[in-house]
């Protein structure tokens, strides 16, 4: 994957892997079928050339993302920029085609160079995964967009509220264990990753029901 910025749309994202948390969520942006909303970490380099040092990579931290399977692309939308107080610094650069910036003038990623598209470029691995092949091609003509009506927002942030409080009520019965939570903790980061990598979903009380079993399971094997 490799990030897009677009004027005046939402944050899109094609694959599920790229989620740190999520929300399934029926909707619709424009023609495009929107399957869930969540959060999106992309780790980037800053500036062409530099791929050694403490600052020479950075997470660009993306909310309220899209997941759109049948997206050309994924797209870092306008709220990112309008959010964080970002600008873009374009120009006749050697190595880019410009660079975003933050509120303070400092340098959070770049975008590639001879692209048809300002494509962010991301950290090569081992910093950054391993991608897929390319969809946007050099010498294609694009028309990017991903607009997402204020009312499904808004349907969105009530499905969001109801969650918390359902998910808050549930929280006072307790599931895992301290010593569970502190192994989920260990191996997984959080319950969210360790359900999607399982094929479950935090938001299906029967697979976090199933989760509880495979970690106890896990657990064991462990001791074993």
């Amino acid at each position: 994957m490799y990030g897009l910025v677009a004027q005046f749309v939402s944050s899109a994202c094609k694959d599920l892997g790229w989620f740190t948390d999520y929300i399934p969520f029926d909707s619709q942006a424009g023609s495009l079928k929107v399957l869930g909303v969540g959060t999106v970490e992309l780790p980037v380099q800053r500036e062409p050339g530099r791929t050694s040092g403490p600052d020479a990579h950075g997470i660009l931290r993306l909310t309220n993302v899209l997941h759109i399977p049948d997206a050309i692309c994924n797209i870092i939308g306008w709220p990112f920029i309008r959010d964080h107080g970002c600008s873009l610094a374009m120009g006749k650069y050697r190595q880019s085609q410009g660079f975003l910036a933050d509120a303070q003038g400092r340098k959070l990623a770049f975008f590639e160079k001879d692209r048809p598209l300002l494509i962010v470029k991301l950290s090569d691995p081992p910093v950054g995964p391993v991608v897929g092949p390319r969809t946007i091609q050099p010498d294609g003509g694009y028309m990017i967009h991903c607009f997402w009506p204020d009312s499904e927002r808004r349907r969105f942030e009530e499905h969001r509220e109801s969650l918390t409080r359902r998910q808050q009520q549930q929280a006072s019965v307790g599931r895992y264990t301290e010593a569970e939570k502190q192994w989920i903790k260990e191996h997984y980061g959080n319950e969210f990753r360790f359900l999607l990598q399982h094929g479950l979903s935090i938001y299906k009380e029967e697979d976090r029901d199933e989760g509880r079993d495979i970690v106890k399971a896990l657990m064991q094997n462990d001791d074993n």
